[in-house]
């Protein structure tokens, strides 16, 4: 069995897939971004935004992630300007500001620190326990992580040794803890 632990939906699988998401996402209250491009670098990000998105429809949206484009086009928004990874936002020429930076409480790339950028927090993420729980009792041979925190977690709970981790860079894992371990880029088809 493979066993994807993101927070957001993958969509369809395959056979013998499973998507069991460890993070949950809940709400920050925040105020509204001012009108003019957004930097989104998760979709989670927008999904937690609690005004109108009518506002922005036309603006230069920044988004990160392979699945981000479509995301946002079916929401309506009509300039999508796409990278690979957060690292891969070209702020340090100060191209795209102003602007404003929709995030979360964790992320892989600070870009409050560059002139120009509002930060903009909609949501905080926290461990889904039921679901680490669950996934401790089970032994998929494949197992996709995209979190330090669901990681560290996981790996508190229990030695894997039956599981090949795959991790994104931004986690650290333990190899004692695991069969075999492969760094993935989630951005990469």
């Amino acid at each position: 069995m493979i066993v994807y632990t993101q927070i957001q939906d993958p969509g369809p699988l395959e056979e013998g897939a499973r998507w069991l998401p460890c993070l949950q996402s809940h709400h920050v209250e925040h105020t509204a971004a001012r009108k003019g491009p957004l930097l989104i670098t998760h979709m989670e990000a927008l999904n937690n935004y609690q005004h109108s998105l009518e506002p922005f429809m036309e603006e230069n949206i920044y988004s990160v992630g392979n699945k981000s484009w479509d995301r946002l086009n079916a929401k309506g928004f009509k300039h999508i300007h796409w990278y690979d990874t957060a690292k891969d936002v070209p702020m340090v020429a100060k191209d795209l500001a102003p602007l404003t930076w929709l995030c979360g409480d964790s992320h892989a790339r600070d870009f409050s620190n560059y002139d120009g950028v509002d930060q903009l927090q909609t949501y905080h993420t926290e461990l889904h326990i039921p679901n680490c729980n669950d996934l401790a009792e089970q032994n998929p041979a494949h197992l996709y992580v995209y979190s330090p925190k669901v990681l560290n977690h996981l790996q508190s709970i229990k030695k894997w040794e039956d599981t090949i981790l795959h991790y994104t860079p931004s986690c650290d894992p333990d190899h004692h803890k695991w069969k075999r371990m492969e760094s993935f880029n989630p951005s990469t088809p």
